[in-house]
Parts: structure tokens; C-alpha cells; sequence
């Protein structure tokens, strides 16, 4: 045991010293250590970018082959099902109950010509407004009006006007005259008027040109005056004519009302002076008892289908020669009598409809866009239907039974290629009938 603990001895007092000079030697050269350190961080960088290189390469690798795939996959897919899959016809099936056109489905906008002779005009309104006429002041101002509300007041008695209308409009027509103030004049004072009378938020436009039925005339509009108004001024003769516009109502409302009160503004017509109308002459049907006046027109140059009914009779077409193009391009209205011996007048009205909307179908293949419209023929009341004909004619019907068992119904076939201008001739005739007691 001594004798170990004394070669330990020697050996730990040996190896001191050799450590101490291998201390010494690296301390004796210069930066060694420094170096090895930064050969190591040399060598973790290379194996660092070997890595990214690698990495680099795999994902390039695996990004190459999806775009093939995805190039490659659609093309052998589409050429496999083009070359060993017969693929059957898609055929779009359609039920036969959505081919039906459904006449039930059809609507009819429903309407009422009236004829003022207070103002000697003629004007359209949906049959959902109520119309009013007045005079005041001895018959100087008179006026018309054409109100719909669309939630009336319970009070029957209370009239709507354009303070206490909650939503809807008011169309009105005024006549008046004036001895000094001239048409500019007129629309510029109206105008001033609104400017006091609106709050600051309202708005009004400038005064822009315009015309109704041909005659030139003046027009503003204003907004946000608690309700939207336009007011459209005329002088026709000595009588300045106001045209106002009032509508009330949320902004999807207020468009559909202020249309409402256009079409009636378009369907505006004055009366034919007695000097544009020319010579007259009389028709006379003796059988059934009713007159009526037109221009002179020839009973010879044009022919008008007869309505759709079996039993009608044609009493007389006549047509005007200065408008005659052809036998399809002409101005032209018909006269039939249609004995109805099984039915009462609504009924007989109702058969005509259907049948009228069948034809149209099986001619046009379509649904027709219809339009009702009563209005007077003389002193009775006559109802015209629109676009019921495929052949384009407008056809009124009016009730001319004696009291008799007998049914016998009026009906006036209208072909207009001229527009406007022969219509206030058809509104003339239609006006000028006279009815005594028939033959029948």
C-alpha cells in the first residue's frame, strides 16, 4: 500500500508539469485558439447550407411534379373518357305544364278614359283613383282631379288634398286666365312661391321646356317640400292650363306614383277644334238605332276583320284614304252588331275575352299584354279592350239591347297606324253617337 501511493505520487508530480506545457506551448502560439473556434463555425455553415441546399432541391422537386400532375391528370382523364366512355346525350326535359301559358296568370291593367268638356280635354287613370271635378268663382277657375290614397280615411266625407295626403297622389288640372302675366311669367311666380313656402332641404329644378298634346309649354319640379311635386303650365287659346303633380310616399312608393301620374300626364289629349275637324258627315243605322258623325272617310278603300264572335254583322268600315298604305297599313274603324241571344252582357264579355286571349295565343305563341279601359260612347257606357286582338285592332263593346229578351251588342273594331292624331278623331266619333229605338 505505501509503495502505491508512492508511484501515484510520482506519477501526478510527472504529469503536472506536462500540462502546464501544453499550456505553455498553445499559449505560445499566437491566435491559436481563436482559429479552431472559427474552422468549427466554417464547418456548421457548410453543413448548414447542404442542408438548405437539399431542402431546396426536394421542394423544387415535389412543386415540379404537382404541376405535371395537375397538367397531365385533366388531359389523360378527358382522353380516356373521349376514347372508352360513350357517354349518353343530356337531354333537358321540360314538363308540360311549364310550356302551358296560363290565362288566369295573365294580368290586365284596368283603366277609365273620362272626357271633360269643362276643360275639353280626354285623359286615362287606373280604375284604383277616384276622380273630381269643381268649378270656382263663377266658372273661371275650373279644375279636375284624379286622387288615389293608398289608405283612405275611414271619414268617406273628408276630400284629400295635397296638405293631408299621407302616401299616394294627387293629379290635378286647372284652368285660369290671366290679363297681365304671360307664360314665363306664370311659371316663375309659381316658382317663387315654392321657394317661401318650402323648407330650406327642399329642392326645385329650373324651369325647363316641354310640350302636351303638341303645345309647347313650361316645367319644374320640386322635392322634399313635405311631398315631391312637378307643375307643368300651357296656353292654349286664352286659357292658361296648370297640370300639377303631387306624390307622397317612401322612395320605392314615390317612383311607382310618380309614374302613375306621367302616364296620365302622356295620355293627355285636348279636343279637336272645330275648325281641324272638317267636314262632317253622318252615319245612320236605322235597323239598330244609333248615329254617329265622322270626317269623311271612304266606306270602300279598306276591310277590318270581324270580332271574334260568330253572329257579328259588319254594318260599315270606314278608312282613311290620306293615311292608306296597304290593306294592313291603314286607319280604319269597323262597326259590327253582335246578336247574343243565350247570354246577359257580362257573361257575353267574358266568352269574348277568352276567346280573344286563345286566338292570340295560337297565332303569337305568347302571352298578350292586356289593357281595359271603359269609357263612354255617346251616353253609354262602352268597354275597350288592348292587345286582346293579334291582329292589333282595339275593340270596344258596348250594350245597346232595347230591354227587349234580345241581347245586342255595339262593337267598334279601331286600327290606328297614325297614332295620336287618329285617335282624337276615333274620340270624336266616339262621342258624337246618338241612340233612338231600334227596328230590333
Amino acid at each position: 500500500m505505501p509503495e502505491e501511493q508512492i508511484t501515484n505520487s510520482k506519477q501526478t508530480s510527472q504529469e503536472i508539469p506536462l500540462q502546464q506545457e501544453e499550456d505553455t506551448i498553445l499559449n505560445s502560439i499566437p491566435n491559436t485558439k481563436s482559429n479552431v473556434e472559427s474552422v468549427i463555425d466554417i464547418e456548421k455553415k457548410e453543413m448548414e447550407i447542404k442542408k438548405k441546399k437539399k431542402r431546396f432541391k426536394f421542394i423544387l422537386t415535389v412543386l415540379i411534379i404537382s404541376i405535371l400532375l395537375l397538367t397531365l391528370v385533366p388531359i389523360v382523364v378527358n382522353f380516356y373518357k373521349r376514347s372508352y366512355i360513350k357517354n349518353k346525350p343530356i337531354v333537358q326535359t321540360i314538363e308540360e305544364e311549364d310550356k302551358k301559358i296560363k290565362v288566369e296568370d295573365i294580368q290586365v291593367e284596368k283603366k277609365i278614359q273620362h272626357n271633360s268638356d269643362s276643360l275639353s280635354i280626354s285623359l286615362e287613370y287606373l280604375d284604383k283613383a277616384k276622380l273630381l271635378e269643381s268649378a270656382e268663382g263663377d266658372g273661371q277657375i275650373k279644375k279636375l282631379e284624379i286622387i288615389y290614397e293608398k289608405q283612405p280615411s275611414s271619414d268617406t266625407s273628408a276630400s284629400v288634398t295635397e296638405d293631408n295626403l299621407k302616401e299616394g297622389y294627387i293629379f290635378k288640372v286647372s284652368t285660369f286666365i290671366t290679363t297681365q302675366r304671360e307664360l314665363d311669367e306664370i311659371v316663375q311666380v309659381k316658382k317663387d312661391a315654392f321657394t317661401i313656402k318650402c323648407p330650406q332641404t327642399a329642392t326645385l329644378s329650373d324651369i325647363n321646356e316641354t310640350t302636351i298634346d303638341g303645345i309647347e309649354g313650361r316645367t319644374f319640379e320640386v322635392t322634399n317640400c313635405g311631398s315631391d311635386y312637378k307643375l307643368t303650365y300651357i296656353v292654349k287659346g286664352t286659357l292658361n292650363y296648370e297640370f300639377a303633380q303631387v306624390v307622397k310616399g317612401d322612395i320605392g312608393y314615390k317612383q311607382v306614383y310618380k309614374a302613375e301620374t306621367e302616364d296620365i300626364l302622356s295620355s293627355l289629349k285636348f279636343y279637336l277644334d272645330k275648325t281641324d275637324r272638317g267636314p262632317l258627315e253622318t252615319f245612320i243605322s236605322t235597323p239598330y238605332g244609333f248615329q254617329f258623325e265622322h270626317p269623311k272617310f271612304s266606306l270602300e278603300c279598306c276591310e277590318i276583320s270581324n270580332p271574334a264572335s260568330k253572329n257579328a254583322e259588319k254594318i260599315v268600315v270606314l278608312g282613311d284614304t290620306s293615311t292608306f298604305i296597304d290593306k294592313n297599313n291603314f286607319d280604319g274603324i269597323g262597326i259590327f252588331v253582335d246578336k247574343s241571344y243565350d247570354e246577359d252582357f257580362n257573361t257575353y264579355m267574358e266568352v269574348q275575352k277568352k276567346t280573344l286571349v286563345d286566338d292570340y295565343i295560337v297565332v303569337k305563341g305568347e302571352a298578350p299584354k292586356l289593357e281595359e279601359k271603359s269609357l263612354k260612347v255617346g251616353d253609354k257606357n262602352g268597354l275597350m279592350l288592348k292587345g286582346y286582338s293579334w291582329r292589333g285592332e282595339d275593340l270596344i263593346y258596348v250594350n245597346i239591347s232595347p230591354g227587349s229578351s234580345r241581347n245586342i251588342v255595339l262593337v267598334i273594331s279601331i286600327k290606328n297606324m297614325s297614332g295620336v292624331s287618329f285617335e282624337k278623331k276615333v274620340d270624336e266619333i266616339l262621342k258624337s253617337f246618338k241612340y233612338v229605338v231600334s227596328d230590333q
